[in-house]
């Protein structure tokens, strides 16, 4: 898997970012609903699904953005998303 189309990215069998950034929240002892990821391409689909809040960037893959749907909903659409946000600052 490859975050772009002219390099390659290779790691040990099952490690991915989700997986790095799990050891780190274990780490650190932040549980995953505290965790916001930022991705943009396959490799990061992951992380995006191991962290609280998944967010996929303007230029994001297609397959990232379908993962976001939940959050652009309840976090953007909905009548009062800024309060609601801050509510789990």
């Amino acid at each position: 898997m490859s975050s772009w189309h002219d390099n390659i990215e290779i790691m040990p069998f099952g490690v991915n970012k989700g997986t790095a950034t799990k050891e780190l929240a274990d780490q650190l002892h932040i549980g995953a609903p505290h965790i916001l990821a930022l991705g943009d391409q396959e490799n990061d689909l992951e992380m995006l699904a191991y962290a609280g809040y998944g967010v996929a960037m303007e230029n994001a893959i297609d397959k990232v953005k379908a993962g976001v749907a939940q959050a652009i909903y309840r976090y953007a659409l909905e009548e009062r998303p800024l309060k609601k946000a801050q509510s789990y600052l």
